[in-house]
């Protein structure tokens, strides 16, 4: 990756990485980059490897809180565990008018592997890659309309672009020569909600190593049960639960490059695919264990995308070790595991305030117009009179 860019260099990420003149071909009507803070989430240990995870994100206290999390999991639990499926993608053909639609079925089911054939002479390279459309099946909604949808493994792809061009490529041919010219095509689009290409991480941790604040460990898991369970009974708690989750996984997303808002629809619309909005965590405690475990729909790649357009993304892809796209998966689901426990923790037992505005602090002090070398000073002189807001730090600058 690096011969793409000769001044590969971590020194890129502090000036930003982007070049203007690279934005400006990347999307329409540039006026200019927007930079958000990078950090590295640390003490991860997934699958037994350890990661510095790079996150981008405008909010105190994430890094920090999912960095404690992955520091008791690493080194006094299991450890993250993952487990994904492969990387599936389906592709969705809508037709509609369909005069008979039993008939329809019977010629779709028919001509299955001459769909699956023809579909797949719109991406030779990835069928030669191992990967390519494997699956064909439809489905009739309320006798209005007849979806086709393709199954694609899209290999290190996030796929988007591919899926497009094999429902594009594949709808005229099923419409003329499978229903023999019954129907009409609508859309040809891929869907977010990749149920075919699942993540789920988890892991155990001893109840002896979960004290906090002064609380014993056994109490801080039966207090972070009881936040969990609020989220199970309430769409409206369930909803901020979620956030939490994805304050997490759509940091990491930013910071590799990733379609955040593909990863964020798939996580809500899976949240509620049983009918209830429902958290997208469990948790329980079991033979003195305490045990978190998340599944969720993620669509990442390592390849593609703006992934070699903007040197930011190569640079924490290093960082990372240039994963592939199921392990990818598996870091934005372990972090993502991590930063709810951290918020449930924090809420249960504290608040999320305290912590928070403690982080936040710095924020505060900026905004006052502080001088950088002032702002920690700054920062403990709100704290020391509990006052963290632009007047005190207004206060602190008057006094030096």
């Amino acid at each position: 990756m690096a011969q793409f860019y000769p001044d590969l260099s971590l020194k890129m990420l502090k000036k930003g990485g982007l070049h203007p003149e690279i934005a400006d071909y990347m999307i329409e009507n540039c006026i200019g980059i927007m930079p958000l803070p990078l950090g590295l989430g640390l003490g991860f240990k997934i699958d037994g490897k350890s990661y510095q995870v790079p996150m981008a994100i405008e909010e105190p206290s994430v890094i920090a809180a999912c960095s404690a999390i992955a520091k008791i999991v690493s080194e006094k639990g299991s450890g993250f565990i993952c487990k994904s499926t492969p990387p599936i993608m389906i592709a969705q053909i809508s037709i509609v008018d369909i005069v008979d639609f039993k008939d329809a079925s019977y010629k779709l089911k028919n001509a299955r592997k001459m769909i699956i054939d023809f579909a797949n002479e719109s991406c030779p390279n990835m069928v030669e890659r191992g990967g390519g459309v494997e699956e064909m099946r439809f489905r009739s909604l309320n006798d209005e309309m007849l979806v086709v949808e393709l199954l694609v493994n899209v290999k290190d792809s996030m796929g988007a672009n591919v899926i497009n061009s094999i429902a594009e490529h594949a709808a005229p041919f099923i419409q003329s020569e499978v229903l023999g010219g019954q129907g009409r095509v609508s859309l040809r689009i891929l869907t977010n909600l990749c149920t075919e290409r699942m993540t789920m991480s988890e892991f155990s941790i001893p109840l002896k190593h979960l004290d906090w604040k002064g609380i014993p460990g056994e109490n801080v898991a039966k207090r972070v049960l009881e936040a969990q369970r609020f989220a199970e009974l309430d769409h409206y708690r369930a909803t901020t639960h979620n956030k939490g989750i994805l304050n997490g996984v759509d940091a990491v997303a930013l910071a590799i490059g990733q379609d955040w808002r593909a990863i964020e629809s798939a996580a809500h619309s899976y949240a509620s695919i049983t009918g209830r909005y429902m958290p997208l965590t469990r948790y329980q405690i079991k033979d003195g264990y305490f045990h978190g475990r998340i599944e969720l729909p993620i669509a990442v790649g390592s390849q593609g995308g703006a992934i070699k357009s903007n040197p930011s993304y190569l640079n924490t892809l290093k960082i990372l070790g240039y994963p592939n796209a199921q392990e990818t998966a598996n870091i934005l689901a372990s972090v993502g595991l991590a930063q709810n426990f951290a918020a449930l923790r924090a809420l249960s037992i504290e608040g999320i305030q305290r912590g928070h505005m403690n982080l936040h602090a710095r924020n505060v002090a900026i905004r006052a117009g502080i001088p950088t070398p002032l702002i920690n000073d700054a920062v403990n002189f709100m704290k020391v009179r509990n006052r963290i807001n632009e007047q005190s730090a207004l206060m602190y600058l008057k006094s030096h």
